[in-house]
């Protein structure tokens, strides 16, 4: 390949920390209804393009990678101005190298024989998340100016130590802010539309925070953050999500707006049926009258 200069290296490596990134939250490590998490650690090969940097932007980037050194006669390498520029050169030399062994096992973590070395601290570290869009990752602690190099030289795949978040995922207590009435009714109609569970769906009124998922954890923050998330997870994939999330049309992520409306006529609608619970069945309430979220649903 030709080896791009350090400034076209630079901007490679800038775009790529600054790519959108979707929300993660933590898995609900013994939390109450919502299980253990499930766990698994696998060395495979990953796409750098699915692959998030440990902090946003370039806060990984937390030395100079230019003077990074594998030969007695690179470590009179002087520093670069800036630490992106850092990673532009060592890209460089990346590429100058051009398969030589000795540098690749200790830049990849592999040892001469093609068995993994047993220093984490060699290796890198990524999480994996599944979606349906395909799996996601991102650094965790190890790695972040590697893959970044990489990146910007278009390799297609890296070998990595994928640690697999499987979930139960919860996110975030709810602060009693003037968006929380907002954040509960959204997180009300994910509950309601088979997207997350509340942990004691008995009580949900009283555990709005404790708000779980397997399947769609970018999306259980509140409205703003799941629209964003959603859009950051089709970047990363290189392609648009048509179907349907749970139970709700997509077109709903495509506005914040629209979930608040939705998660508000949903709080208002299940106030209503609580008000009138003694007089008026469920099965005597008309299914013709469904209002916002009943108008969402003859469009699909």
């Amino acid at each position: 390949m030709k080896v791009p200069d350090v400034d076209e290296l630079t901007k490679r490596i800038t775009l790529f920390a600054s790519r959108p990134r979707p929300y993660l939250p933590d898995e609900s490590f013994g939390q109450l209804y919502a299980g253990l998490p499930e766990q698994d650690v696998e060395w495979s090969w990953i796409n750098p393009n699915r692959a998030l940097l440990e902090e946003p932007g370039t806060q990984s980037f937390i030395h100079d990678a230019s003077d990074r050194a594998y030969y007695d006669h690179q470590s009179e390498r002087g520093r670069s101005p800036d630490r992106i520029t850092g990673i532009a050169e060592f890209a460089q030399r990346i590429a100058n190298e051009r398969g030589e062994e000795r540098g690749l096992q200790e830049l990849l973590g592999i040892g001469s024989d093609g068995s993994i070395i047993n220093d984490r601290f060699l290796r890198i570290n990524v999480d994996g998340y599944e979606s349906p869009l395909g799996d996601i990752f991102r650094i965790n602690g190890n790695g972040n100016h590697r893959l970044a190099a990489l990146a910007a030289l278009e390799v297609p795949c890296v070998p990595a130590e994928v640690e697999w978040r499987r979930g139960p995922f919860s996110t975030t207590p709810c602060r009693i802010d003037e968006g929380c009435d907002e954040r509960i009714a959204y997180r009300t109609l994910l509950h309601a539309f088979g997207v997350a569970s509340y942990i004691d769906p008995t009580n949900f009124t009283e555990n709005y925070s404790g708000i779980v998922t397997k399947d769609w954890p970018y999306l259980i923050d509140d409205p703003d953050s799941a629209v964003e998330s959603l859009s950051a997870l089709e970047a990363l994939s290189g392609e648009t999500y048509t179907s349907s999330i749970g139970r709700l049309p997509r077109h709903l992520f495509n506005d914040p707006d629209n979930l608040i409306a939705a998660g508000n006529h949903l709080v208002q609608t299940l106030s209503g049926v609580e008000s009138d619970f003694d007089s008026t069945t469920l099965m005597q309430r008309s299914t013709n009258d469904s209002g916002f979220i009943g108008r969402f649903f003859k469009r699909r």
